[in-house]
């Protein structure tokens, strides 16, 4: 399990078969204040928005290596 505080922009999540790359969980949801917004870049290319608690231990492993390089891939490729 891997506790969503603990993740840092750049590190690559792997979980049910699909990669995605961790943006930031910067803010406080808009809608749900008591939630957390949490951004990914998925592996086909879109963006996933999330309302998640800032406790939640999401399932998969997490590659914490390039986060750089993730990032600058997850952020600067169309």
């Amino acid at each position: 399990m891997i506790p969503l505080r603990n993740l840092v922009p750049g590190d690559e999540v792997e979980a049910f078969g699909v990669t995605s790359v961790f943006i930031g969980i910067i803010t406080l949801h808009p809608i749900w204040p008591s939630l957390s917004l949490v951004v990914w870049r998925m592996g086909d290319g879109s963006y996933s928005l999330d309302a998640l608690y800032i406790g939640t231990e999401l399932p998969g492993t997490v590659d914490t290596t390039n986060r750089l390089a993730n990032l600058r891939r997850a952020l600067l490729t169309q």
